[in-house]
């Protein structure tokens, strides 16, 4: 498997077979004819349009609701191949050693109510192109009810490159927006909720993004803070025009007595930064709403360990994606990679990362080396950002550079009164180094003069990365990069 081979792994405990030879001759081989006949029946054209009793009705809702029997062999086989699949995070769970406790093995998505098989949302697209493309007959009843209208104005104008996002949102009712930080996708976002004329509902995971919504509302959409309605932080208010949830909050209303209420109360609903949100989530919360339009916005479509499936079965396809090349202005960064001297012995299923974690921020060598790259881009004017994933971490480097610069520290110990005079004090550009973790430093920090980062912990997703960089290409000057790559 290291050089890319397959192998036989048991399908239990998904570890390959001691004996791969001993195994495969102990495999009952399949005849040409029992081939034959598994084509034949897949294959029946009696089977391709419906199944047992009549028509394939398909009834869209919250969810979608197909009944059992209009689906033929070839759907069934077509639903469970896309619907139940296998999580990536159990097995990379089992092979490092950790524990798969609370952690599913598989994905299914398909559950059967009564006569019916219900599916997610998201999934009607592809749902339907399989039909007109395998000449399956099928109704579509469209249950989803537009509200009566709210009215919207927005004060703004669009940039070219956001334009045909909301063009596809003006032809597509259900899909994903992807947009590259700094791209204005919370513009775009207010631009599609104004355009349908329906109370929205916006989906977000973090207080601060849930402020920066706030904030652009007000200025784009003239509404003031007191009629935004807020579930989160305490508070549980739905706004006449448009209501912000924490996704969390969101959940525990849901589980309320008047929840039914609640979910016929939007004709749109906005998720925001969608790939954050976990798969129980999507069941338990997004896919209870009654809402006519659903859009999701992201800078990366991608999930960490590729369970990018997710996204799509509950969200959608994607309906538009901003390159960073069409904002025009962004600046390629300049990109250093240091390989550092740290140096130890690591077994992935047997040692605790968390030991490994201690051993690298406390490294002196490895600190001297990122101190003496920032001193250096400090000393050349630039703004900084340190970005790791702990906290003594931050305090660590935080000692050394607060005794000659400006420095600002961001970390779970802060209050949010304190992390908002912080970020006033950020995005006034008075500061010479920020040192904080991806935590606040991801979706949500809108801050404009950051020249310099400094990637100092290690971390494996892709679409942090592209979170992270995009935050410092929003400078006019040339971003530089460090990334401290630990070899040994």
């Amino acid at each position: 498997m290291e050089l890319g081979n397959s192998c036989f792994i048991d399908p239990e405990t998904v570890t390959p077979y001691a004996d791969q030879w001993t195994f495969l001759k102990d495999i009952i081989r399949v005849s040409t004819d029992d081939l034959d006949k598994i084509y034949r029946l897949l294959t029946n054209t009696k089977n391709t349009s419906i199944g047992d009793s009549g028509k394939l009705v398909v009834k869209l809702s919250n969810t979608i609701e197909i009944n059992r029997g209009g689906i033929s062999t070839a759907l069934a086989s077509f639903l469970k191949d896309e619907l139940n699949f296998f999580n990536a995070d159990f097995i990379i769970k089992k092979n490092s050693g950790k524990s798969t406790f609370g952690t599913k093995r598989y994905f299914r998505f398909i559950e059967e109510v009564k006569e019916y098989a219900v599916i997610p949302k998201g999934f009607i697209r592809k749902l339907l192109v399989y039909c007109i493309q395998n000449n399956i007959e099928y109704q579509l009843d469209d249950h989803r009810k537009l509200l009566p209208q709210a009215n919207f104005s927005f004060n703004a104008s669009l940039r070219e490159y956001q334009l045909p996002a909301v063009e596809a949102a003006s032809k597509k009712d259900i899909g994903i927006i992807v947009a590259p930080p700094g791209s204005g996708k919370t513009v775009v976002g207010l631009k599609i909720i104004a355009d349908k004329q329906q109370p929205a509902l916006i989906i977000v995971h973090r207080n601060q993004l849930a402020d920066q919504w706030s904030e652009r509302i007000e200025a784009f959409l003239g509404i003031p803070k007191q009629e935004i309605g807020r579930i989160g932080q305490g508070k549980t208010k739905i706004g006449k025009r448009v209501t912000i949830a924490m996704i969390q909050s969101l959940g525990k209303e849901l589980q309320k007595l008047e929840a039914e209420k609640l979910v016929r109360s939007f004709g749109i609903i906005i998720v925001d930064e969608c790939h954050h949100i976990a798969a129980e989530t999507f069941k338990n919360a997004v896919s209870l709403f009654h809402s006519y339009y659903l859009y999701s916005l992201t800078a990366t479509p991608f999930r960490k360990n590729s369970d990018d499936r997710l996204i799509s079965v509950h969200l959608g396809e994607v309906i538009s994606e901003m390159k960073s090349s069409d904002k025009g202005a962004s600046a390629q960064p300049e990109i250093i990679i240091r390989n550092t001297t740290l140096n130890v012995e690591f077994n992935a299923k047997t040692d605790r990362f968390e030991t490994l974690s201690n051993i690298l921020i406390h490294d002196s060598e490895r600190n001297r080396l990122i101190l003496r790259d920032v001193t250096f881009q400090l000393n050349t004017g630039k703004r900084v950002v340190i970005l790791t994933e702990r906290k003594e971490h931050i305090e660590t480097l935080n000692q050394y550079l607060k005794q000659s610069f400006e420095t600002v520290t961001l970390s779970g110990d802060d209050s949010e009164s304190n992390l908002k005079a912080k970020w006033q004090n950020l995005k006034a550009g008075n500061y010479q180094v920020l040192i904080t973790t991806g935590q606040f430093f991801g979706e949500g920090s809108d801050l404009q003069n950051a020249q310099c980062l400094f990637l100092v912990y290690p971390f494996s997703f892709e679409g942090k990365l592209i979170q992270y960089i995009g935050r410092v290409q929003r400078s006019e000057l040339t971003p530089v990069i460090y990334d401290y790559r630990d070899i040994k």
